[in-house]
């Protein structure tokens, strides 16, 4: 697992529900 890749899947949903 890729804690970047997790990291910036999480930012993408955050940056989604602003």
């Amino acid at each position: 697992m890729d804690s970047s890749k997790l990291a910036r899947i999480e930012n993408y949903a955050y940056n989604r529900i602003t």
